[in-house]
Order: C-alpha cells, then sequence, then structure tokens
C-alpha cells in the first residue's frame, strides 16, 4: 500500500497565507457592512452607499432563489427588474434605510432562533448543535455530551431571541441611535462572546474529550446546511 505523500511546507504555507487572505478579506466585508449599517440606522439621510450596501444581502438571498426556481429565467428577469427598480430610487430609499436594516436584523434572529430552536424538541441528540458535534468529532461522543451541546442549542435560541426582542422595542421607541449600535455593533460582539465563553465552559465541564474550536465549527454549520438543503 502506498503512503499518501504529505504536503511540502511551501505548499501548506501557501495554504496558510489562502486562508488569513480569505478570513481578513471576509472581517473587512463585515466591517464596512456593519459600519455603514451603523450610519443607516443613526443618521435621518444616511449615504447612498449604505443604502445600496443595505440592499445587497436581500438581492443576494432573491438572486438564489429564483436561480434555484422551476422556471429559471423568467425568475431571473423579474430579480433583474426588481433590482434596477430599488437602484433607480436609490435616492427615495434613503429616507427609510433604517428599516431597511432594521427588516434584515430581526430577520436573521427570527431565522436563526427558529432554526436552532426548533431542533430542541426531538431530544438531545437531535439538537442542532449536537448534529455539528456529530459531523466534526469521529466516533461516539456519548450521552453527556450531546446533553451538553443540547444546553448549548438552547442558549443561542434565547440569544437570537433576545437579540431579535430587543431589536424591535428599540427600533419601535425610536431610539435609532441605541438600536444601530445593538444591531450592528452590540449583536456580532455578543456571538463572539458566546462562542468564546462556550468554548471555555465546555473545556471545563467535559475534561479530556474532543473539543472542535470555532474555525471547525463554522463548517460544521456549512456541512450541516449543505446536509440539509
Amino acid at each position: 500500500m502506498i503512503e499518501p505523500v504529505p504536503p511540502a511546507p511551501d505548499a501548506r504555507r501557501a495554504a496558510a497565507w489562502r486562508a488569513a487572505a480569505r478570513a481578513s478579506l471576509l472581517g473587512a466585508a463585515a466591517a464596512v457592512y456593519l459600519g455603514l449599517g451603523y450610519v443607516a440606522g443613526a443618521w435621518p439621510r444616511p449615504p447612498r452607499l449604505a443604502v445600496l450596501v443595505g440592499l445587497l444581502p436581500m438581492l443576494a438571498v432573491l438572486l438564489g432563489v429564483a436561480w434555484r426556481a422551476r422556471w429559471r429565467v423568467p425568475a431571473l428577469a423579474l430579480w433583474a427588474l426588481l433590482s434596477m427598480a430599488l437602484l433607480r430610487h436609490l435616492g427615495q430609499l434613503r429616507d427609510h434605510a433604517a428599516l431597511l436594516y432594521f427588516v434584515q436584523h430581526v430577520g436573521a434572529m427570527a431565522t436563526l432562533a427558529l432554526t436552532f430552536g426548533a431542533t430542541l424538541w426531538s431530544g438531545h441528540e437531535r439538537a442542532l448543535c449536537s448534529r455539528i458535534a456529530r459531523l466534526c468529532i469521529a466516533g461516539d461522543i456519548g450521552d453527556d455530551y450531546y446533553r451538553y451541546t443540547w444546553q448549548v442549542t438552547l442558549a443561542w435560541t434565547l440569544l437570537f431571541i433576545v437579540l431579535g426582542c430587543a431589536s424591535i422595542a428599540l427600533f419601535a421607541s425610536g431610539h435609532m441611535a441605541w438600536w444601530s449600535l445593538l444591531a450592528n455593533v452590540a449583536t456580532p460582539l455578543l456571538v463572539g462572546a458566546l462562542f468564546v465563553v462556550e468554548y471555555a465552559v465546555r473545556v471545563r465541564v467535559l475534561p479530556g474529550r474532543p473539543h472542535m474550536g470555532i474555525a471547525a465549527t463554522v463548517r460544521g454549520w456549512q456541512r450541516w446546511r449543505a446536509g440539509a438543503r
């Protein structure tokens, strides 16, 4: 049997540089989006760029729906007409830029809360974080691990519910600067903090067990999404 040849050090370094470059680009894009989102929510008349960037996630989702539609060509034509209409009225949309980001923020929180929460009722092994752990860790991880990952799924569900409710309350009260701070600054910070805190707790309460870091968790999430389609 021929043993596989390990990648050369230069190839490993090149792969590491590519991964770091991708992560940097994604981080920069996220920072720009969140910064423009804060401006759109806090300023009465935000710049057109903030409105345009706010439209991109919605248009990207609609493009994906149109591409997978049974009647692809008509669906793509409708998407193109909608995109042109929105771009033509970009100036008028400046007065409603905060609403645009609000709908996306609350929609994302509601979708994530339902995605995680809907898996809580089928037992510990069927909870979303349990499924992700099973994709990332080889072998049987044990009932105690599944009980813990069920609790993690519950924690994520509660976080998204709280963020969504707080977003609605602040937006409805008219405190736009505070709402923008919540949606564009506090939300990513709290999500990142839960990743870090959860990993530290897992290492402490499940010592000597295989654990996955944030990057592996994200890859497991992507694999689960691919399998769920």
